[in-house]
């Protein structure tokens, strides 16, 4: 086994197993909390693992993808499909977490709610989002969406 972490290139490296835990908060949200940036809508660094990985994965191997409604969600989730398919992605484990009051207050982070690009819910007086983490599986097919990964040609 090995792990590479803290932007390690993995050119040499094929996997059965990946666990894609990359930070995909936004900018504006990484600046009223202790967690790192994922890019200026959370899916940027996220999107860029997934096309880094993707092509790493053995065939039959998995990728765990964590996803949430705290960063452009759908952004990465396009990605994924693109990349494995829409058959190839299963959500393992979703759960559901209070925005804390001081990141919910925040004027940045009420913009991106008002622009779509989180998506929080009201439960009582708290706002919360969601985590979905992914099991996306490389079966050596190309993705039946149509879509092509970023940096190839058709």
């Amino acid at each position: 086994m090995r792990r590479v972490g803290g932007g390690g290139r993995v050119a040499d490296v094929e996997a059965d197993v990946v666990i894609g835990d990359v930070s995909g908060v936004p900018d504006a949200v990484a600046e009223v909390t202790p967690w790192a940036s994922g890019g200026p809508t959370g899916a940027e660094l996220p999107i860029e693992m997934l096309e880094t990985l993707a092509e790493r994965l053995k065939i039959g191997g998995r990728l765990y993808l964590p996803t949430g409604t705290m960063q452009a969600e759908e952004r990465v989730l396009e990605v994924a499909r693109s990349l494995f398919g829409d058959d190839n992605l299963h959500p393992l484990a979703v759960r559901e977490f209070p925005l804390p009051t001081t990141v919910a207050r925040s004027p940045a982070v009420q913009r991106l709610v008002d622009e779509g690009t989180l998506d929080m819910r009201q439960r009582g007086t708290r706002l919360v989002w969601r985590l979905t983490v992914w099991r996306c599986t490389r079966t050596g097919h190309p993705a039946p969406t149509g879509i092509m990964p970023a940096g190839t040609a058709p």
